[in-house]
């Protein structure tokens, strides 16, 4: 296997591997912002899972 493609590859299946993980937390945070009504509630919530999103993001980050 050609070196471009096995880079191809693993970064195929990181992201494969990171989408999961991506969804699941979207859909706690739609059931958190389904459950408040003020927007500063609102905004802490999606400032929290901004910071996870990011978190996770930096766990499933391509290096070489």
């Amino acid at each position: 296997m050609p070196k471009d493609e096995l880079s191809s590859f693993i970064i195929s299946y990181i992201n494969e591997r990171k989408i999961p993980k991506r969804e699941s937390l979207e859909k706690e945070e739609a059931k958190a912002l389904a459950g408040t009504q003020s927007a500063a509630e609102q905004a802490t919530i999606k400032s929290d899972y901004a910071s996870q999103y990011a978190e996770l993001d930096q766990k499933y980050e391509v290096r070489t």
